[in-house]
This record gives structure tokens, C-alpha cells and sequence, in this order.
């Protein structure tokens, strides 16, 4: 029985050792898988690399040969740029003996000082070298008619152009009470007279010429001219207007010496429904008057400015459009408003009816 438990031991021994390599086996096997899966992914990843790395190396090629076609060009250019820099230098030199040219011209304008108007205002920069009489003798003479008419051909010209002048909110005008409607006057120095002295600031009622560049139209509709002189010659429009003189003392003898236009409040019940027409006019200085239209109840208002042309009309106008609205006083309590151009925007249609209506002064009880 002994001998027999011993060889069971043995036995058992034996299985246990056997299971001890078995397990041993397994887990060597195990273990070679896992190095070569591992060796496996390390090769895809090297391999995915390579192929990245070969891919970017075309590329490089490629914008390698891109880049010197790009040089090449670049040379090109230079050489292009180098032969214009070399075109520039001469035109330079050409440039050069012109200006010294010109500056030679100058120095014999400039020694022309002896004339008629005698020494004035800085004239324009392009014909700053003129005398005031040789750039009068450049300015275009026009009308204010023919600007009217023709506006595009004269824009940006030197012209000249003879006419009344009046102050209208604080800017000079000309040929205010002209079909043709009024042009701005853009000017800070003083006008002269035609001896050449100078005469001072422009005021309403002086007649002359003002010479400058015209501009056309501003912002708002206005036409303007920047003006490099004016000239006063307030004989000139005695000289024109003597042939109506007997004319007007005919007419002024007709009229009561004691006549006035009374500044006030005038009114106009029927001219719309439920409210009232008011025409309230103001004198200023400089024999400035002002007339504004509005309602009563108060509605949008309208300002014109203007000045009496005789013992009973008033002529004024809008600012910036120009339109001309004549006040004529029948007595001196009742005035008809007159005008035959068409007001724009808004309220135009208000405007219109009542720059053509009969107004009566509004008398205090």
C-alpha cells in the first residue's frame, strides 16, 4: 500500500508539473502574439510615414520649381523696372530744363506790375505769375443766362461776369433779380474799382464784375463761383439804367411820397379750410427783409430773403433753389404774392398756394 500511495504521488507530481509547462507555454505564446501585433502596427505606422514623408518631398519639388519660375520672373520685372527708372531719369532731366524754363517766363511776368488796375488780390495759382488785367483778358466774359443755359460748357473755367451784387445771409450774390436766378459768390478779399483802389467790402446794390473759377452746382442746387477779384463800378449802372430813368420818376411821381410797406403780420382767411394763411415780413440791416409763410395752426414753414426793388414790390427767394417769389403791395394793408416756379419736397403743393395768393395786414384792435 505504500509503494502503491508513491506512485500516486509520483503520478500526481507528474500532472502538476505538466500543467506548470503547459501554462508556461501559453503564456510564451501569448506573449509572441502581443510583440507581433505590436511589430505589425509598428510597421503600418512607419510605412503610413514613409509614404507621408515621400508625398511632402513632391510637393517640395514641386514649389521648388514653382518658386524658380517665380524668380525667373522676378528677374524679368527687375530688368523691366531697371530700363523705366532709367526712361524717369531722362524725363526727369527734361522735367528739369522745363521748369527752369517756366521759371524764366515768371521772372518776366512778374516784372509787369505798371498797369491800368495796379497791383490786386492773389489771382488763381495756375496764373498766380498774371497781372489783374492779363487775367481778366483770360477770363471767358459770359451772362448769367448763358451759364443757365449752358452750364457744362463753362464749369471749371475762369470766366467773367458782370452784374448787381446783394448780400444774402451774409453771402454775396449777383444778378439776384435776374430771370437767369441768382449765382453765389465764394470771395473773402475787397473789391477794387476800376482805377485799381481798393474800394472795401461788397455790399447790396454795387454793381460790377467779378472774375473766377465757376463751380456749377453745389450740394444744394445753388450755382457758385470762387472768385479771385472783384471790380465795383457803380457808374456803369447809372450809365445803363439812365434810359428808364425818366421812366421810374414818372412812375415814383404817381405814387404817395409817404407810401410804405409796414412790416408785420399779413393774413389770408380763405385759403384753406380751417386754418389761416400768414405772410409775416421783417426788415433787417443793409435793407435786408425777410418773409416767411407758415399757417394757423403751425405747420411746416418756409423763409425767403430778399429786398424791395421799388416803392411797392418786394422780391425774395429761397436760399438754395433760387426760386423768386415777388411781393406787390396794392395799399399799404394788402399785397398779392406772385410766383411761377414750382416749390419740390415736402409740403411743395402748401408752398405753392401760398407764394400765389392775396394777403391782408393784420391791424391791431
Amino acid at each position: 500500500n505504500s509503494h502503491i500511495r508513491c506512485l500516486k504521488l509520483k503520478n500526481n507530481a507528474s500532472k502538476i508539473e505538466d500543467k506548470k509547462w503547459a501554462r508556461r507555454e501559453w503564456l510564451a505564446s501569448a506573449a509572441l502574439m502581443a510583440v507581433a501585433a505590436g511589430t505589425l502596427a509598428l510597421g503600418i505606422a512607419l510605412k503610413s510615414e514613409n509614404m507621408k514623408n515621400a508625398r511632402m518631398e513632391d510637393a517640395m519639388d514641386e514649389n521648388a520649381e514653382a518658386f524658380n519660375g517665380t524668380e525667373d520672373a522676378m528677374g524679368e520685372s527687375a530688368e523691366t523696372f531697371n530700363e523705366t527708372e532709367d526712361a524717369m531719369g531722362e524725363d526727369a532731366e527734361t522735367f528739369s530744363e522745363t521748369e527752369d524754363a517756366m521759371g524764366e517766363d515768371a521772372e518776366t511776368f512778374g516784372e509787369t506790375e505798371d498797369m491800368a488796375l495796379g497791383e490786386q488780390e492773389d489771382l488763381p495759382e495756375e496764373t498766380e505769375s498774371m497781372t489783374v488785367e492779363e487775367y481778366l483778358s483770360h477770363c471767358e466774359k459770359t451772362t448769367g443766362e448763358d451759364l443757365a443755359r449752358n452750364p457744362e460748357k463753362y464749369i471749371g473755367k475762369d470766366i467773367l461776369l458782370e452784374g448787381k451784387f446783394n448780400i444774402l445771409s451774409d453771402s454775396i450774390v449777383i444778378d439776384w433779380f435776374a430771370d437767369s436766378g441768382i449765382i453765389r459768390v465764394d470771395y473773402e478779399g475787397k473789391a477794387i474799382d476800376v482805377q485799381g483802389n481798393v474800394v472795401g467790402n461788397v455790399m447790396s446794390g454795387d454793381y460790377g464784375y467779378v472774375a473766377g473759377r465757376y463751380g456749377g452746382e453745389d450740394e444744394w442746387g445753388t450755382r457758385y463761383i470762387d472768385a479771385e477779384i472783384i471790380i465795383l463800378d457803380n457808374g456803369t449802372e447809372e450809365n445803363g439804367e439812365a434810359a428808364g430813368k425818366a421812366e421810374d420818376e414818372a412812375n415814383a411821381a404817381e405814387q404817395p411820397e409817404d407810401f410804405a410797406i409796414p412790416a408785420g403780420i399779413y393774413r389770408n382767411d380763405q385759403l384753406f379750410e380751417g386754418r389761416q394763411a400768414l405772410l409775416t415780413l421783417t426788415y433787417f440791416e443793409d435793407e435786408q427783409i425777410g418773409v416767411e409763410f407758415s399757417t394757423e395752426p403751425q405747420s411746416n414753414s418756409i423763409a425767403l430773403y430778399g429786398f424791395r426793388i421799388d416803392d411797392r414790390t418786394i422780391e425774395v427767394a429761397e436760399e438754395y433753389t433760387g426760386i423768386i417769389v415777388t411781393l406787390a403791395w396794392e395799399s399799404e394793408t394788402e399785397v398779392t404774392v406772385s410766383c411761377s416756379e414750382e416749390f419740390t419736397g415736402m409740403d411743395s403743393q402748401l408752398f405753392q398756394e401760398m407764394v400765389n395768393a392775396h394777403y391782408s395786414l393784420a391791424l391791431e384792435d
